[in-house]
């Protein structure tokens, strides 16, 4: 053989050697250079200086992203809304997408802030102002959800990780679309999309719903319209949906999907009329993330099950596969939550009483079957206006409940949370006491539970395996009977005479917590020397007297209520004789008074002769005057 001929077949084979070990090697990991310097989505051009270690999300997509990277270690703030996975409930919270709070953010001295576009403007310029580095990012369909993930993954030195998600997320779309894509307009059915009904509220162009329902093959019935527009119940009609896909809050327990079901004025629509209703986990399809791709399968299979190899049959309830649901009548609102062939609960249940005061929760994937060992088929939560008579000394606290079918068991335990008025607690009974409690009916009596009692709240929480009547139960104190002490022992006076009165008094008390009745003893020299009955209420206390004498003398001792002292009786002393009284003494006859000579007073001796010879020469000169 030629040897040109020889060595170019074995540089061939050489060559093709080389190609087959570089193709089995692993590629060298991508490596992002700092600084790196891009555009964002909101149009802003944002430098990184260095890789981030300490990363805040201000959205759920945004937080849903970083973990996929394998950023966990590096995540140091989320938002309150975000809730997958289960890692970033743990996470410290900065607040809401829409009102973030910038003294958090600051405060967990983050490198870098990944936003998005439901981030208030003003959020992005103070944070920017204060030297914190924000990056923003937006995504409406499918390929800007890829390229923003290749974006992070730049930004954070995960391009690695991301190129391997984006790889993946590609070939499940790929897996829909290769499908879906030769479809002619005429195998496309009309699709609703309806995330609230009062009023219809549904997804226009412009929306990931719009885009994953056309790439799963449908057609949006409202395609005319733009973002997320509510409609008329009339315009519903007129389009005649023939698939109706349901993603409200509360999900098959939510009022949006008993109205879609239920509604009268639907009953004819070509959704109804063939089982084609379906609830799709709203964050699958409205949240964009990497688990978009479930809710772009979910639609395809609901939208051609006859291309994706699913029953579509629900009874109206939707579902495929074999799907099982448990019709639940929830206080009189009509419900429906589904549930597997094995009795597996493949959604959580969470469903709320009308007045708020009582709350079920059934994790996904309860085990929940009927007394006959089958799967749950249905459940009833209802006020019962007459429960049982709680024990003796106890008080039923609000209202009780009655679970139903009797006999129902959950594994593991469900969790029931009960809200109460704490002005219904009687007088006696203490809040922090208060038990949840379950009505055993071949026992006949009510059962505690081991439960969590928050009394700030006003809740209390308790795990149950089963279905009967619950209620809140509180019981009375058991208040102390009454307990009687002494006190302040008196007797006056300490010390008498045979006969004479000594008064005796006793401060009794009740200390116990009862109104009480005692019988108080005078014991003098021990014996009983009278008695008296007192009734007492708790917490008061009461004064008694006696009155006793004695007829021998002595000292007495006197015990009252286990209280002593004494008092002295004596002979009377008595009084000493009186003095003899000294003799009367002599009569004496008073003496007589010497005469005592008294002085002439000669000018009245002289006065009166005057007068009289004046008066005989006046009388006789009146009687010459009468005779002449």
């Amino acid at each position: 053989m030629n040897s040109k001929k020889k060595f170019g077949i074995f540089g061939g084979l050489l060559l093709a050697l080389v190609l087959i070990v570089m193709t089995a090697l692993p590629s060298p990991s991508l490596a992002t250079t700092y600084p790196i310097t891009l555009t964002d989505d909101l149009g802003r051009e944002v430098t990184i200086e260095a890789r981030p270690e300490r990363i805040v999300s201000l959205a759920p997509s945004n937080t849903e992203i970083l973990f996929e990277l394998g950023l966990a270690d590096r995540i140091v703030g989320v938002t309150d809304y975000c809730d997958y996975p289960s890692q970033a409930l743990e996470k410290e919270k900065v607040g809401g997408p829409w009102s973030p709070s910038i003294e958090s953010i600051v405060a967990l001295e983050p490198d870098l802030v990944l936003a998005e576009e439901i981030n208030p403007e003003e959020v992005i310029t103070t944070l920017e102002g204060l030297g914190v580095t924000v990056f923003g990012i937006e995504a409406t369909d499918l390929d800007d959800l890829l390229n923003d993930i290749n974006t992070v993954g730049q930004i954070t030195d995960t391009e690695s990780e991301a190129g391997n998600l984006t790889d993946d997320m590609q070939r499940r779309i790929d897996s829909v679309t290769d499908k879906t894509a030769g479809l002619s307009p005429e195998e496309k059915p009309g699709v609703f999309y309806i995330c609230w009904h009062d009023p219809p509220w549904t997804a226009g162009e412009g929306t990931f719903p719009h885009d994953l329902i056309e790439k799963a093959g449908g057609i949006n019935i409202f395609a005319d319209l733009e973002g997320w527009p509510s409609v008329s119940l009339e315009a519903l009609i007129e389009r005649n949906p023939e698939v109706i896909i349901v993603t409200a809050m509360g999900g098959e327990g939510s009022g949006t999907w008993n109205w879609v079901n239920t509604e009268s004025r639907l009953a004819d629509v070509s959704a109804r009329q063939n089982g084609r209703v379906h609830f799709v986990e709203s964050n699958w399809v409205e949240r964009p993330g990497p688990r978009i791709v479930l809710g772009l399968e979910e639609l395809a299979k609901y939208i051609h099950p006859e291309i994706f190899n699913v029953s579509s049959s629900g009874g109206g309830g939707g579902g495929g596969g074999g799907r099982k649901y448990i019709h639940g009548n929830i206080f009189g609102e009509e419900s429906n939550f589904r549930i597997s062939q094995s009795g597996e609960v493949e959604r959580a249940i969470e469903v709320t009483s009308g007045d708020g005061r009582l709350t079920m929760t059934i994790p996904e994937g309860t085990i929940a079957k009927g007394e006959d060992g089958k799967r749950l088929e249905s459940l009833e939560i209802t006020t019962n206006e007459n429960p049982p008579p709680p024990p003796e000394d106890a008080h039923i606290i609000d209202l009780a409940y009655s679970f139903g079918p009797s006999g129902t068991n959950f594994d593991p335990p469900i969790t029931l949370e009960f809200t109460y008025d704490p002005d219904t607690i009687p007088e006696g009974v203490n809040e922090e006491d208060l038990v949840l409690a379950y009505y055993d009916e071949d026992a006949g009596e009510w059962v505690e539970l081991e439960c969590t009692v928050d009394p700030e709240t006003h809740t209390i929480t308790g795990c149950v395996a089963h279905f009967t009547t619950f209620a809140i139960i509180g019981t009375l104190e058991p208040s102390e009977p009454a307990v009687f002490t002494f006190s302040s022992l008196a007797i006056l006076p300490t010390e008498v005479n045979v006969g004479e009165d000594v008064t005796i008094t006793v401060m009794i008390s009740n200390i116990g917590g009862e109104l009480g009745s005692y019988e108080v003893s005078l014991n003098i020299n021990g014996e009983v020397e009278a008695t008296e009955e007192v009734d007492i209420a708790a917490g008061s206390s009461q004064q008694v007297s006696f009155t006793a004498s004695k007829d021998a003398t002595g000292t007495y001792i006197v015990d009252v209520g286990g209280l002593t002292d004494s008092f002295v009786v004596t002979e009377v002393t008595p009084a000493p004789p009186a003095p003899p009284a000294p003799p009367a003494p002599e009569e004496v006859p008073p003496a007589a008074s010497p005469e005592v000579e008294r002085p002439v007073n000669w000018p009245i001796v002289e006065g009166i002769i005057a007068a009289v010879i004046a008066g005989a020469i006046a009388g006789a000169i009146w009687i010459r005057r009468r005779i002449a």
